[in-house]
């Protein structure tokens, strides 16, 4: 029998299948008509007949050209300056594929190409006028002239009509010091346009602050100087603080390393303190603090009294003009041969 209608409920999508080619009518909705989605099926239609609508710009009404007609692009002719719409120079071409190309036709473009070999002696006076207004403008508008660093710009009303002189003054600058703390050199103008002026201490602040920094300097060659012969005798001949600043002096004596009383192990050795607060051999220290091969630390630290030739052993210094100490159970004072007597 032949098939007449294949129908639907209206509410769910419609499906046509014939191998592996499948169309689906869409069921409507929301009061629209349905759809039919062709998938990937070759759509035939030698005798279809259906427009396209188009227009040009902001033209209100559209035209309409039947599908299997086409557009028919074409290019004005039209060479007058006088009247309105489209006007020659433009060439088309189309490609496959659907294709089409615009450009400007031959004569057309040689025109604009020789358009910068043109003689333009030939204009009116008119004609010069809005030229030389135009590139007056232009001038105008590219150049600005404003005050900048230590400058200051002027312009000058005494010039041609028609011409902008600016004048432009440069600020100069001088430095001063007061006193004799500060020096300043330099001032001449260098090749870069640029004033440089150097400002360092006075000869005279320098030459006080060497003094001070050479306070407790051993340079000197008094008598306990680098070159002074007590220096290196007698009692201060082997503390190690000759050619020593001053700070070295007043910490080996705050540590016990130096002076009249000098803290030693129980042989006589001299100790120094190091980084660790601990006592040590003065050779096992280094000069910054450090402790040298693992040295051991000193287990006994004793005050002594340093002999006049700088040695702490055998007992040759008596400690003299003491008061008596308290003799009793729990006394710590010294006593004297007097009170034993």
């Amino acid at each position: 029998a032949n098939m007449k209608e294949i129908s639907g409920n209206g509410t769910s999508d419609l499906v046509i299948k014939n191998g592996d080619t499948k169309v689906t009518v869409k069921a409507p909705t929301n009061g629209e008509k349905g759809t039919v989605d062709f998938g990937d099926a070759k759509v035939v239609a030698s005798n279809l007949d259906a427009n396209i609508a188009y227009k040009a710009g902001s033209e209100d009404t559209k035209k309409k050209v039947k599908l299997q007609d086409g557009f028919n692009f074409t290019a004005a002719t039209d060479a007058t300056t006088t009247a309105e719409g489209p006007k020659s120079g433009l060439a088309i071409t189309t490609g496959d594929n659907g294709v089409v190309t615009f450009g400007l036709d031959k004569a057309t473009r040689s025109t604009i190409d020789n358009a910068a070999d043109k003689n333009l002696s030939n204009l009116s006076d008119a004609g010069k006028d809005k030229v030389k207004e135009l590139a007056k403008g232009a001038a105008q508008d590219a150049v600005k002239v404003a005050d900048g660093i230590n400058t200051t710009v002027t312009t000058d009303t005494t010039t041609t009509t028609g011409v902008t002189t600016y004048k432009v003054n440069a600020n100069d600058t001088t430095v001063a010091v007061t006193g004799d703390g500060l020096a300043i050199k330099g001032g001449d103008l260098g090749t870069d346009k640029v004033r440089k002026y150097s400002l360092d201490l006075s000869d005279t602040v320098k030459a006080k602050l060497n003094a001070i920094n050479n306070v407790g300097d051993t340079a000197s060659n008094g008598r306990d100087g680098v070159n002074g012969a007590s220096g290196a005798k007698g009692l201060t001949g082997k503390d190690g603080l000759n050619d020593k600043t001053l700070t070295d002096k007043v910490n080996a004596l705050r540590n016990g390393e130096a002076g009249s009383v000098v803290y030693t192990d129980e042989n006589g050795a001299r100790l120094v303190k190091a980084k660790d607060g601990e006592y040590y051999k003065a050779a096992d220290v280094d000069k910054d603090g450090n402790v040298l091969n693992g040295a051991p630390k000193a287990t006994t630290v004793e005050a002594r009294v340093v002999n006049p030739d700088g040695t702490t052993t055998g007992g040759t210094t008596k400690l003299s003009n003491i008061a008596d100490g308290k003799v009793a159970a729990n006394s710590k004072d010294a006593v004297n041969g007097g009170q034993l007597n």
